[in-house]
């Protein structure tokens, strides 16, 4: 039976780690790829470029941070759309994740759009989440991934923590299909996929499961989509 491209994907690394893995009694161990592991495919910073219309008008970094047992991941987020060359629309964006034993423990965010500031987090223990938005606290059966796109494992689940509501968001992923993206410094292969739910966007991943590309409509109806810049992502 055939696997659909992101069983593939963590087939690929698993077997990679495995072949590097033997534990005492000579037989190799086999591994499913730990938040870590998905981490380490990426340089450190890794950076994207934000378009509308094919324009350019921000950035986005992932930074990565392993601290003990713990690894966390800081995302920033920049945006400023110009009309005339005075701006009609800031945004900046902040989030962090702290995992440990490959569980998702915690994510804080804050988003600034046109002046306005939001905060939003989640903290997990045993089997559930508590969600705070707005000084709004509620209790959840635990949320495994945030909306933050880099842990492919992100498409196999249909709850995700969206950092930018404070709210789980409900979906489902399908893939579209394998495609060429084009970057800065030339083009990429790259399996693309859909996200039907609460969330209403595509993403792009490279054969080894790092987020390359993300395509969505902004409140205006315009086309936003970030991009890997080649320079420092890979």
């Amino acid at each position: 039976m055939k696997l659909n491209p992101i069983s593939n994907i963590f087939c690929r690394l698993s077997i990679a780690l495995a072949v590097s893995l033997t534990i005492s009694q000579g037989a190799v161990a086999q591994l499913s790829p730990s938040a870590a592991e998905v981490a380490a495919l990426y340089q450190n910073p890794t950076t994207y470029r934000i378009f509308r219309k094919g324009k350019a008008i921000g950035s986005h970094q992932l930074n990565f941070e392993k601290t003990n047992d713990k690894l966390i991941v800081n995302i920033e987020s920049s945006i400023r759309v110009t009309i005339l060359k005075l701006p009609v629309f800031t945004f900046t964006y902040r989030a962090s994740e702290q995992w440990q034993n490959n569980q998702l423990l915690s994510v804080v965010s804050s988003t600034v759009e046109n002046g306005n500031k939001k905060e939003m987090s989640m903290r997990s223990s045993g089997t559930s989440s508590v969600l705070s938005n707005e000084n709004r606290n509620s209790t959840v059966n635990r949320v495994n991934f945030a909306t933050n796109h880099w842990h492919a494992g992100a498409l196999q689940a249909t709850r995700l923590f969206n950092t930018l509501t404070g709210q789980v968001s409900t979906n489902h992923s399908k893939f579209v299909g394998e495609e060429d993206v084009v970057t800065q410094s030339g083009t990429l292969p790259a399996s693309r996929y859909a996200y039907d739910g609460d969330i209403d966007a595509d993403v792009w991943y490279d054969r080894d499961g790092r987020w390359i590309k993300l395509r969505f409509a902004g409140n205006d109806g315009s086309t936003i989509e970030y991009i890997i810049d080649q320079e420092s992502g890979l």
